[in-house]
């Protein structure tokens, strides 16, 4: 009887670590269900009513490639008046295969001092609504035609932003996204290690087409601006 004992004991012995291990061993683990397929989420239009009191500048990059029909290109051209309003400044590239700058309207107004008054408009940019005709003429008069290659100006239009500047983009979105997405990242880069720890400049994706295409919603997306649909697309009305 004491040897059948001690072999019952000894059996517990051995089996209770086993148990034990058992006890600890994780469940399988489920299977979390894939994320559906779609276009990247677009922050609302940083346009919409109320959001553009933070600023006073804004910077044009328009493309004015093969791409853009005359009937594309007149829509561009009248983003410019959503932001012909007293107090505004704006600046204006346009891009195809390289990009090119207008020279817009720079005026010194001088106090008792040599140094300017904060009323001076520098080179490169305009007082609206003032210059609003100029722009327009000078945007009717630009060479159009080429490729769409919009990274360069982007990143000459992060470079050239002064405090409460908006950058516009304004195309049919006939590009490489992801390439565009590439060059505002290295534009806030650069822009961050010369001015230190200040917010990045944000950016606007204006489509003059029915539908978006992703590449413009990718810069409306890196671009913090957000996306607006021309008229007569997805919404029946101008903001202006």
């Amino acid at each position: 009887m004491r040897a059948l004992v001690l072999v019952v004991t000894l059996l517990a012995a051995l089996l209770a670590p086993t148990q034990h291990l058992r006890a600890q061993e994780p469940e399988p683990p489920t299977e979390e269900p894939e994320a559906p397929l779609g276009p990247p989420a677009i922050p609302e239009a940083i346009i919409q009513p109320g959001k553009l009191e933070r600023f006073s500048r804004v910077i044009f990059v328009l493309d004015v490639s093969g791409s853009m029909t005359s009937d594309r290109l007149t829509r561009a051209a009248s983003v410019t008046r959503v932001f012909a309003s007293d107090g505004f400044h704006a600046a204006c590239i346009t891009f195809s295969d390289s990009f090119s700058e207008w020279k817009g309207a720079p005026s010194h107004e001088h106090a008792e001092s040599d140094e300017c008054s904060p009323k001076c408009v520098p080179v490169g940019w305009a007082e609206m609504p003032a210059n609003q005709k100029a722009l327009n003429d000078h945007l009717v008069a630009i060479e159009k035609g080429g490729n769409t290659h919009p990274g360069a100006a982007l990143i000459r239009a992060i470079e050239r932003a002064l405090p409460g500047t908006l950058i516009v983009f304004v195309s049919d979105g006939e590009f490489d996204g992801d390439a565009v997405v590439d060059a505002i990242d290295r534009g806030q880069a650069a822009r961050k290690k010369r001015v230190g720890e200040a917010p990045e400049i944000p950016i606007l994706s204006w489509t003059v087409v029915p539908a978006a295409t992703d590449a413009m919603m990718l810069v409306g997306k890196r671009g913090g601006g957000g996306l607006w649909r021309e008229a007569g697309t997805d919404t029946d009305d101008y903001p202006w």
